[in-house]
C-alpha cells in the first residue's frame, strides 16, 4: 500500500539507528561546529538508503546490530516526495570484500545491514526513508510540501541569484522573534507545506565568535526552533569546510507528517556538509522548540 503526495529527488543516506538514547553527532566526520552533545533520541526508527532498483532499502549495521530485536519491528517507509510504503524485512547482509564505505546504491550489496523489501511500488536509487514501526505513522498525515528552489549538487557554487530567490518576504521576516536575545540577520524560505505552513533557515545575529543558526517551523502562529549553533571560523564555523558561511541551500526538506492526535509536527531534513550529510527527523514541542527525534549520518565522498 503506498500513499503519494508530490514527488522529488534527495540524496542518500546511511543510517546512524536509534533505537536506544544515543548521541547524534559521535563518528560524524562533518559534524556541526559547535554543538557539544545531543540529546536523545525518542522513538524507534533509522534512515536507510535505497539499492539501484529502488526496490530494496538498506538498514546499516552501525548502531543497529544484527541482534537488535527492534529492528524486525519497522514495518513502514517515509521516503521522498511524501510517499508511505509498507515494508517488509528480508535478511541480514555481512559486509562485502568490496565494500567501499560509502552509502551509496552501488556499493549496497556490500554494506552490512539489514535489508528490507518495499512492499508495493519502488523508489528512485540513492533515495533516503526513514523506516519506523507501523505505529510511528498512527495518527500521522503526510501533507503537501513544495520545495522552494530544488537542491543542487555540492560541488556547484551557490549563487547570489539563488539566495536572493530563497530569501523569507517582509511578512515573514517581520513575524520571526529573537532567539537568545538575538535578532534575526536574514531568513531563506525552504519550503511551502500545505496552505500556511512554511519551512525557514534562519540567521541570527552573532555575538561575538558564538554565531547562531535555526531552523525554523511557521505554523499556526507559531515558531518551532531548532538552534543550530557555530563557532567563527574561516574554515569551518557550522560544517567542517563550509568556509566560515551558513549555506542555508544546504538544508533539503525530505518529509513533512502532522499529528491529529496531539496536533504536533515531524519534519525530515538533509543537512549536507563537504564529505556527507546529516539526516535528521525533528518533532515540534509545546516550548515552540524543535526536538530531533531520529538522526543519521551519510558518507559520500569521492573515492
Amino acid at each position: 500500500m503506498k500513499t503519494t503526495i508530490g514527488v522529488r529527488k534527495c540524496g542518500m543516506v546511511l543510517v546512524l539507528f536509534a533505537v536506544v538514547s544515543s548521541h547524534a553527532w559521535q563518528n560524524d566526520p562533518s559534524k556541526p561546529a559547535g554543538r557539544k552533545s545531543e540529546e536523545a533520541e525518542l522513538i524507534d526508527g533509522g534512515f536507510a538508503f535505497a539499492n539501484r532498483a529502488g526496490t530494496e532499502l538498506l538498514v546499516t549495521d552501525q548502531d543497529a546490530p544484527e541482534n537488535n530485536a527492534a529492528v524486525k519491528t519497522f514495518s513502514k517507509a517515509v521516503c521522498p516526495g511524501n510517499q508511505v510504503f509498507d515494508v517488509k524485512f528480508v535478511a541480514h547482509q555481512s559486509r562485502g570484500k568490496q565494500d567501499s564505505g560509502r552509502a551509496t546504491s552501488h556499493n549496497s550489496t556490500n554494506v552490512a545491514g539489514s535489508v528490507f523489501h518495499i512492499v508495493d511500488g519502488k523508489v528512485k536509487a540513492d533515495d533516503a526513508c526513514l523506516l519506523a514501526p507501523e505505529t510511528y505513522i498512527k495518527d500521522k498525515r503526510l501533507l503537501p510540501m513544495k520545495l522552494t528552489n530544488a537542491p543542487v549538487k555540492l560541488d556547484q557554487p551557490v549563487s547570489a541569484r539563488r539566495l536572493s530567490a530563497l530569501r523569507c518576504d517582509a511578512k515573514t521576516n517581520g513575524s520571526l522573534p529573537r532567539q537568545q536575545g538575538r535578532a534575526p540577520k536574514d531568513c531563506w524560505q525552504l519550503a511551502q507545506i500545505g496552505e500556511d505552513v512554511r519551512l525557514l533557515a534562519v540567521l541570527y545575529e552573532p555575538h561575538q565568535k558564538d554565531l547562531l543558526a535555526g531552523l525554523v517551523l511557521a505554523a499556526g502562529g507559531k515558531h518551532f526552533v531548532y538552534e543550530m549553533p557555530g563557532q567563527a571560523d574561516p574554515i569551518s564555523a557550522w560544517r567542517e569546510g563550509d568556509g566560515g558561511k551558513f549555506d542555508p541551500t544546504a538544508l533539503v526538506p525530505l518529509f513533512a507528517l502532522y499529528n491529529d492526535g496531539d496536533g504536533s509536527w515531524d519534519i525530515g531534513i538533509s543537512w549536507a556538509g563537504e564529505e556527507g550529510a546529516n539526516l535528521s527527523a525533528y518533532r515540534s514541542t509545546g516550548a515552540s522548540a524543535l526536538k530531533k527525534v531520529v538522526s543519521g549520518y551519510v558518507y559520500w565522498y569521492p573515492e
